[in-house]
């Protein structure tokens, strides 16, 4: 992860993370990436992710904070349609947190 993050700032690539309310508790991992970020309420953590790219989206479970379980569901899904959708999901969240 280290080296993506790198990768991503040197790359100039911008990012917006809504992290789990649990990180908060975790500054080394808001530390690692030169995003901009909020966090999801209290009751709403889960053990998935959704990342959002280009026409992709990539969704996994199995993630905890600062682990991840060797039982490990990852999806991709390739459609500019569903991407640009799952945006329009991400900045209705986006801006309902302060």
């Amino acid at each position: 992860m280290k080296s993506f993050w790198k990768e991503k700032e040197r790359l100039g690539i911008q990012s917006k993370i809504l992290f789990d309310n649990g990180v908060k508790e975790m500054p080394e991992v808001i530390a690692t990436n030169n995003s901009d970020h909020k966090f999801l309420p209290e009751g709403y953590s889960t053990n998935s992710v959704i990342d959002i790219f280009g026409d992709k989206v990539v969704m996994f479970t199995g993630i905890g904070l600062g682990k991840f379980n060797s039982d490990i569901t990852i999806f991709v899904i390739v459609s500019q349609e569903l991407a640009d959708s799952y945006r329009t999901w991400f900045e209705m969240i986006w801006d309902s947190i302060e």
